[in-house]
């Protein structure tokens, strides 16, 4: 009996949210919002969204529109 090794399901990803020189860890990323790990307090204006798959990186010009007062873990943005 042959032991195989299991197939490779997934790939290791990393996203996170790079703004006025601030660098936030995202949790999950949406077409209209993004939902950061930790709360945070992030401005209206210009940011990158940063994907980050296996070493290989993609950033992407993204608005910040606005948070969830409520909910500061979870951020409206818009592409430009």
């Amino acid at each position: 009996m042959s032991v195989s090794t299991p197939a490779r399901l997934s790939k290791i990803a990393e996203f996170w949210l790079m703004s006025n020189g601030e660098r936030y860890s995202l949790s999950q990323v949406a077409p209209e919002f993004v939902i950061l790990r930790k709360p945070a307090s992030i401005r209206q204006g210009p940011a990158i969204l940063v994907i980050d798959v296996e070493g290989r990186q993609e950033q992407r010009a993204v608005q910040v529109l606005s948070a969830d007062r409520g909910r500061l873990e979870y951020i409206s943005i818009s592409r430009t």
